[in-house]
């Protein structure tokens, strides 16, 4: 008897939360391309993860906020994590920087 291995999961984020963000048409491109190859998708929108900007001392002391413990055990969770993010001044977005500090 041979094991099946089991379906790969993908969770797909939008790095701009801008209403016409060219981004978010790319995301869902990739999330309908991740699922005819047969990939179990969960499109996250980081609006539903309102977070304070980081603070190490919020973070030292313990109090981490529940939307930042959510999202960390969503990452953990998938297989993929695919950010589909525009260029900002050279780097991420402030969102996304504030999402994976």
């Amino acid at each position: 008897m041979t094991d099946t291995p089991s379906k790969k999961t993908a969770i797909t984020i939008c790095g701009s939360l801008r209403t016409n963000s060219i981004n978010e048409p790319l995301r869902r491109h990739m999330s309908a391309k991740l699922r005819e190859a047969g990939v179990d998708v969960t499109d996250l929108d980081l609006r539903d993860f309102e977070m304070p900007i980081f603070n190490q001392d919020i973070e030292d002391a313990g109090e981490t906020p529940e939307a930042a413990k959510r999202l960390a055990e969503m990452f953990r969770s998938y297989d993929i994590v695919l950010i589909i993010s525009p260029e900002y001044n050279g780097g991420v977005t402030p969102v996304i920087a504030n999402m994976i500090s």
